[in-house]
Formats: structure tokens, sequence, C-alpha cells
């Protein structure tokens, strides 16, 4: 793109503090001829939601990656960052993915995560918002794609790096939710699973489903009728 620079606002993402304060991150990518890159800006907002100008500088921490692809980060209670990002390193077609863990309040790595503050969670591929969240056990559990199989996938990794013990050598397959006693021109299509946490602590993943009903009228008409319907599945430590 020569010597133009394109910066694009890309999400937002809060995560309640174990204190009360809540902390939120702007991410946003920057495309320039040296490639792509990802900032977060950090903000903590305490008890009553004013900001907090104590935190980072003027009330705010910034944390580059660069070349790397990190839209989806997870904040979770203790202050920590959990970042899952596609390495560009080695160019665009570079798909090893990894998981990176931040201290938000001095912007740094981890570096007591897996090696130098990340690890590597191959074979999946993480893709999409609600991929990671650690439960009260300190477990983080991520949702992606098996590239051998298409399959989504759960892994739990460690902060010593994926957990060969969870499920069949480290993962878990999502299947779609089945659903008994459809009816004639019923169907059903689901969504990619969203992790979340629950007030016990324990991970869950939902599955957002329509099951859709085609209607024929009199006059020959044909109409479709979606319910939507959300299933939950448990993950315990």
């Amino acid at each position: 793109i020569g010597d133009v620079t394109i910066t694009e606002p890309f999400n937002v993402v809060r995560g309640r503090q174990a204190d009360g304060s809540t902390l939120i991150a702007n991410v946003s990518s920057t495309v320039d001829k040296s490639g792509i890159s990802t900032k977060y800006t950090v903000a903590r907002l305490d008890a009553n939601g004013d900001f907090d100008f104590s935190f980072g500088s003027n009330s705010l921490r910034t944390i580059a990656l660069k070349e790397a692809f990190a839209p989806y980060p997870t904040i979770t209670s203790d202050g920590s960052i959990l970042v899952p990002y596609s390495d560009l390193q080695g160019g665009f077609n570079n798909t090893a993915n990894h998981l990176a863990r931040y201290n938000a309040i001095t912007g740094e790595r981890d570096e007591g995560f897996g090696s130098n503050g990340s690890i590597d969670v191959s074979p999946i591929s993480l893709n999409g918002p609600a991929s990671v969240v650690t439960d009260n056990a300190g477990s983080t559990y991520l949702i992606g794609l098996d590239p051998a199989t298409t399959d989504t996938v759960l892994e739990r990794v460690t902060d010593k790096g994926p957990d060969l013990s969870f499920g069949t050598d480290g993962l878990v397959s999502l299947e779609q939710p089945q659903f008994t006693g459809l009816g004639a021109g019923e169907g059903v299509i689901c969504s990619r699973p969203a992790l979340a946490l629950s007030d016990a602590g324990t991970v869950v993943t939902l599955d957002s489903c329509l099951i859709v009903r085609s209607v024929t009228d009199e006059t020959g008409q044909t109409t479709n009728e979606p319910r939507r319907i959300l299933t939950k599945r448990s993950f315990d430590n």
C-alpha cells in the first residue's frame, strides 16, 4: 500500500475486576508498508464508573503488538489480558496461532506464562470473539477450529501449555446440538459456540440456534418461520 497507513478501530472489550473496578480496552489495527500491527488502549474505571487517573499515563495504558493480528482479547478479573493472536512474522500465509498474557497494569507480557509470555495453541486455529475464558481454578479455555477436521473444538491450557489430559489429546469436539422432535420441513442452523463464565466460576459454551420451519399458505407462497434457541454446555475443571 505504499506509504499509506490505515488505522481502524476494531473492537472494545471490558472486564470487571475483583476490587470492583473495570478495565476497558479499545482495540485497533494498523496496516502500513511494514505489515499489520494491533494496539490496545486500556483505561480503568473505578467502582463508581469514573476514570481512574492514577492508572497508566493520564488514565491510559497502551499495549502494542507488532506483526500480529489480535482483535479479540479477553480481560480477566485479576487484571490480565489474554491475547489470541496470529503471528505474521512469517508472512500473511503463516497460520500458526498463539495465546499471550499481558499485565494490564504494567503493559508488559507475563513472562511466567508459557515461553516468554506466550503459548503455541496448535493445532487449533482461534477465530472470532468470545474465544478465551479463564475459570476460577486458573485454567484457560480456548475455542477454535481444528484444521485437520474443520470441527469446532475446545482446548484447555495451563500456564505451562496445552493440557493434554483434557478430552482426547487435549481437545473436546463441540458438535452442533441435536434436536429431537423436529417436524416436517424444519431444519436447524447453529452459530459458532461462544465461551462464557458462569456465576459459579465454571466454563460454559453457548450455542445460538435457529429452528426454521417452511410454511406454505393457500396461495402456494412459502415462507420461513424461525425460532431461536440458546443451548448451554458446562465444563468443570
